[in-house]
C-alpha cells in the first residue's frame, strides 16, 4: 500500500516558532545592550572648606540697592541702575520716570548710597585673599545659582567706582573697575563652561568702564593696573581645563539621568528647560532616542571632549576648528553650545591683553611725555612681557604710533591682520545705542578702546 505524504505545516511552523524566539530574543538583548549603564569614573571637585565663594555671596546680600531723597515733591529712591544711568548720560541728569518736576539726583545723594555698600566692597577685597574654586557639578539638581549673581554683584562695584570717577577719583574709579575684572577672572576657577561664561560677562563689565579711565588715571596708577592686570592673566584658567570641568560635569550628570527608569524623557525635558534646539523634528529625535544606547552616548560624548581638550591646548587655528559632532541625537543636542565656546574665551583674553598694554602704554607715556616707538619699550619697566594675541598661532598685539596716538589691536577671530581696521562688531555706540559683540564670524580688528564689547 503506498504511503501518504506527511504536511510539512508542522515543520513550518516550528521554523517561523524558532525564528519569532530568536527575533524576540535580538529585540531583547538589544533593550538590555541599550539599556546598560555605563561605567565611568568623574573625580569629585577639589573644593576647599575655606572659599572665596562665600565671601562674594555674602556681599551680594549685603547690598543696599537703593537710598530715600529729596529729588521732588514726594520724594526719591536713589537707585543703583539710576547712578549709572545718570552718569551715563554725562552729567547728573534728572530721570523721567521721576515724574514731573523732580529735580536731578545730587552727586552727594549718590556718594551716601554708595558709602552705605562700603562692607559690600570690603567683603569682596577680603575674599581676595582667600582662594576661589567653583563648586563643580556632579549630579543633576546641583545648583550653581551663586553664578548667575555675580554679575550683579559686579554692578554694584560698577556704580561704585562710577561715582568716584565722577567725583574727580580717576585712580579710586579705575581701581574699583579692576576689582571687578578680577572677581571675573577668579570665577571660572574649578568651574564649567557656566562658569566661564558668568567670569567673562563680569569682567566685561568692569573692562568696558575701566577704558574711559586712561587719560585721566595718574602714572602711579596705570603701573598699579597694569601689574593687577597682569596678575589676573597669570592666573587665568586655561580653557583646556574648563572644558575638562564640564566634561566631568555633563558624564556626571548624564550617569544621573540614566539611573532614572524614564532616562530619555528626562532628557527631553532638560533639553526644553536649557532652550537647546534638537537640531531636526522632534518627533524624530524621540524616535532615535529609543534606539540609542546609553553606553554609546556616554563613549560618543567622551570622545568628543577628549578631542576638543586636546585641541584646546593647541595654537588658536586648532580649537577654532571643531570636529565633527557624533550622530547619536543626545551629544547632537548638547554639544553645538559646547563647541563655539572657545570664541567668548579667546575674545575675554584678547581684550584682557588689549587694555593691560594700554595701562601700560599709559604709565609710559605719563614718564616719557609720550608713547613709544615699539611695544618692546614698555619691557620689561612696564610690563613683563608684550601680550599674546590669542587670534594668532605664536603672535603678539600688533602696536603702531599714529601722531600723539596709538593703534593697538589683536587681529580678531578672522586671523587676519587688517592694520588696525576695526571690526564692525564689538563697537562701543554710546549710552543706549547697542552693537553686535565680537563673535566667531567677526571680521577686522579688534581694536583697543573702540571694539570694547
Amino acid at each position: 500500500m503506498a504511503k501518504t505524504k506527511s504536511s510539512g505545516g508542522p515543520k513550518k511552523l516550528l521554523l517561523l516558532i524558532i525564528l519569532l524566539v530568536i527575533v524576540a530574543g535580538a529585540l531583547g538583548y538589544g533593550y538590555y545592550r541599550n539599556n546598560l549603564n555605563p561605567v565611568v569614573e568623574v573625580p569629585e571637585p577639589n573644593t576647599p572648606r575655606e572659599n572665596s565663594i562665600d565671601m562674594y555671596v555674602s556681599a551680594q546680600m549685603m547690598k543696599v540697592r537703593s537710598l530715600f531723597v529729596h529729588a521732588g515733591p514726594a520724594g526719591h529712591f536713589l537707585n543703583l541702575t539710576d547712578v549709572c544711568a545718570c552718569i551715563h548720560a554725562g552729567k547728573i541728569a534728572p530721570n523721567p520716570a521721576w515724574g514731573k518736576g523732580a529735580r536731578p539726583p545730587r552727586l552727594a545723594d549718590m556718594q551716601a548710597l554708595m558709602a552705605k555698600n562700603a562692607p559690600v566692597f570690603a567683603m569682596v577685597k577680603q575674599g581676595f585673599g582667600i582662594k576661589f574654586v567653583a563648586t563643580g557639578a556632579r549630579f543633576l539638581s546641583q545648583s550653581q545659582a551663586y553664578l548667575l549673581k555675580q554679575p550683579d554683584l559686579a554692578r554694584t562695584m560698577l556704580a561704585d567706582g562710577n561715582v568716584k570717577c565722577a567725583s574727580g577719583q580717576w585712580d579710586a574709579g579705575a581701581e574699583r573697575f579692576v576689582d571687578i575684572i578680577r572677581l571675573g577672572g577668579e570665577i571660572p576657577h574649578g568651574g564649567a563652561l557656566l562658569a566661564l561664561q558668568a567670569g567673562a560677562d563680569v569682567e566685561a563689565i568692569g573692562r568696558s568702564e575701566a577704558w574711559y579711565t586712561l587719560n585721566h588715571i595718574s602714572g602711579a596708577e596705570a603701573r598699579q593696573a597694569t601689574r593687577r592686570l597682569e596678575e589676573i592673566a597669570d592666573k587665568r584658567v586655561p580653557y583646556a581645563d574648563v572644558l575638562q570641568e564640564e566634561k566631568w560635569a555633563m558624564q556626571a550628570e548624564l550617569l544621573d539621568l540614566f539611573s532614572m527608569p524614564d532616562w530619555r524623557a528626562n532628557i527631553e525635558q532638560l533639553r526644553l528647560l536649557e532652550g537647546v534646539d534638537p537640531g531636526e523634528n522632534s518627533f524624530i529625535t524621540s524616535v532615535r532616542m529609543e534606539f540609542t544606547g546609553k553606553r554609546a552616548i556616554m563613549a560618543n560624548y567622551t570622545r568628543y571632549m577628549d578631542t576638543l581638550i586636546t585641541r584646546a591646548k593647541q595654537p588658536y587655528p586648532a580649537v577654532k576648528t571643531s570636529p565633527p559632532a557624533p550622530k547619536d541625537p543626545v551629544c547632537q543636542m548638547f554639544i553645538p553650545y559646547i563647541s563655539g565656546a572657545w570664541i567668548r574665551d579667546a575674545v575675554t583674553r584678547a581684550q584682557h591683553h588689549l587694555l593691560t598694554t594700554s595701562f601700560a602704554l599709559r604709565a609710559y607715556q605719563a614718564d616719557h611725555g609720550k608713547y613709544p616707538a615699539d611695544l618692546k619699550a614698555l619691557v620689561p619697566a612696564y610690563l613683563q612681557a608684550i601680550p599674546a594675541d590669542p587670534f594668532t598661532a605664536n603672535g603678539i598685539l600688533q602696536y603702531k604710533v599714529t601722531g600723539k596716538s596709538y593703534v593697538l589691536y589683536s587681529v580678531g577671530p578672522d586671523g587676519k591682520d587688517d592694520g588696525g581696521t576695526p571690526s564692525a562688531d564689538g563697537k562701543d555706540g554710546g549710552p543706549g545705542v547697542s552693537t553686535p559683540s565680537l563673535r566667531i564670524g567677526s571680521m577686522g580688528d579688534i581694536v583697543a578702546g573702540v571694539n570694547i564689547h
